[in-house]
């Protein structure tokens, strides 16, 4: 989670040309750390 929280953190301070590919990792992120909660 501290990972995940990391790279959405980096993510938000770039704010330019790749603001869209930024929001669809986080997206990804969150479904991954989603799916790690819903396992356990």
């Amino acid at each position: 989670m501290r990972k995940i929280g990391i790279s959405i953190n980096n993510q938000k301070k770039i704010d330019g040309v790749n603001t869209k590919v930024h929001k669809v990792g986080n997206i990804e992120l969150f479904n991954m750390a989603l799916e790690l909660i819903s396992e356990h």
